[in-house]
């Protein structure tokens, strides 16, 4: 499996925080290679949509003006970096 992106939930950790949110900290969506999986919508297994594209949070079950929650995005674009170099490696040979 070759992880080209991670995103993260980050709650804050204060007494504002609904138990929802808290539950979410640091759950993570992994996306691999290969798969077409950008959704407009996260979903978890216990809290089902909780996070939006277009609306942000939605882990109280509507968009919620007081929520400081955030998603956080890593990539691995190291695969794509190893066959950019074969296919450079495979062209220069050529020439």
């Amino acid at each position: 499996m070759t992880v080209i992106l991670k995103l993260t939930w980050h709650s804050m950790d204060d007494y504002r925080t609904c138990k929802i949110c808290k539950a979410l900290n640091g759950y993570e969506w992994i996306i691999e290679s290969g798969k077409n999986v950008f959704y407009n919508t996260l979903t978890h297994p216990v809290y089902g949509d909780v996070w939006n594209v277009n609306e942000g949070s939605r882990a109280h079950g509507h968009k919620s003006d007081n929520c400081r929650c955030h998603i956080t995005s890593e990539f691995d674009l190291s695969d794509l970096l190893r066959k950019t170099e074969k296919l450079y490696e495979a062209v220069k040979a050529e020439h």
